[in-house]
């Protein structure tokens, strides 16, 4: 049975990473899949390690999660445990439960050095693929956005890209088409990843039970050469105008966001083709 006492994953997310290092224990034949950075600490780019104690049964199936040490982030707690209960590890044999693996779980920004790790691994795109990831690039391109002497900036940009459809309602049926509902959370937002390529996106929903129902938000992360930031759009069909005025007027009290080293550039172009013999 192939052992590894010691299994790293860096995953690429938001321009952010989790990777998981577990020191005990075997990993799975199969790629464990890294947690999720949660999307409601997005903007201010938060980093910490949360130590899991896991429980697996005779099969190597994580059966229980037990945080040993906090990342000081309940949110980073949780992406990491809900991860966890996913995995699988290699059986220890003979109807016998290994002993309880202990997983730090790392979310940090990558190095630059590992972010060219991660381009470089990467296949050599076909020249259709590099066409349409230049396409997507370019949306990802915005005016320049001065910064405070802190590197902060404002926490609600108005996004000049249009939302993908003209009422909340359509928006919302696109999303259970095409993105990745997250998992529910406490305050009753429904959340939404929705990636293609570079472009990163995540949409908030607030329905039944919201005064301004329906409503549909999107932070989308964008790139001014510089820095790499969020940039907002919505669409409000609340009954009462009002609720939509109130409701940007709270975003516009969003607290400053951290500024993110600029995504890399597109691969480069494939070598053209050679000549027919």
């Amino acid at each position: 049975m192939k052992r590894h006492p010691r299994l790293r994953l860096l995953a690429m997310w938001l321009s952010l990473c989790a990777s998981v290092s577990a020191h005990a224990g075997s990993a799975a034949d199969l790629p464990i899949q890294p947690p999720h950075y949660p999307a409601e600490l997005a903007k201010s780019g938060a980093e910490g390690t949360t130590i899991l104690l896991l429980t697996t049964d005779t099969e190597g199936k994580v059966v229980a999660v037990e945080v040993e040490t906090s990342s000081g982030y309940e949110a980073l707690d949780q992406a990491a445990t809900d991860a966890a209960l996913l995995w699988r590890f290699n059986p220890a044999g003979n109807g016998q439960t290994m002993p309880r693996i202990r997983v730090p779980v790392e979310f940090r920004i990558p190095t630059p050095s590992e972010s060219d790790d991660m381009a470089a691994a990467t296949d050599t795109p076909s020249l259709e693929e590099h066409r349409h990831w230049q396409q997507l690039w370019q949306q990802m391109q915005v005016a320049p956005v001065a910064t405070a002497r802190d590197g902060s900036l404002p926490g609600y940009l108005t996004d000049p890209l249009p939302l993908p459809a003209e009422s909340a309602e359509a928006i919302v049926q696109l999303l259970n088409e095409k993105a990745t509902r997250q998992p529910e959370s406490e305050d009753g937002v429904i959340r939404y990843e929705w990636s293609e390529g570079p472009l990163i996106s995540f949409y908030e929903v607030f329905d039944a039970g919201w005064s301004n129902n329906l409503t549909v938000l999107r932070s989308r992360l964008v790139t001014d050469g510089q820095h790499a930031f969020w940039m907002q759009r919505y669409q409000c069909d609340a009954p009462d105008p009002a609720e939509c005025t109130r409701f940007e007027a709270r975003l516009r009290k969003a607290p400053r966001q951290r500024g993110l080293d600029p995504p890399l550039p597109p691969p480069p172009p494939p070598p053209p083709a050679p000549p027919p013999a």
